[in-house]
């Protein structure tokens, strides 16, 4: 095996609120895509805090974390 550097990137996402009524963790998280897509945010780690985290219900954050969310 050899050794493979890489530089990682990051940046963070502040959730603030909660989820509407109606609204599920994978339209948000649709809807973070297209925002970052339209930022030009490519081949970076997004992570996220804020109080709209405590607000998502238990599988939520679960459904950010499965998007990867390298983007």
């Amino acid at each position: 095996m050899q050794p493979v550097s890489m530089m990682l990137l990051g940046l963070k996402f502040k959730l603030l609120g909660k989820l509407i009524d109606g609204v599920t963790a994978t339209d948000m998280v649709l809807t973070v895509t297209q925002m970052l897509r339209k930022h030009g945010v490519v081949g970076k780690f997004v992570g996220f805090y804020g109080e709209g985290m405590s607000e998502l219900s238990l599988a939520d954050p679960t459904c950010l974390l499965g998007m990867g969310f390298m983007y």
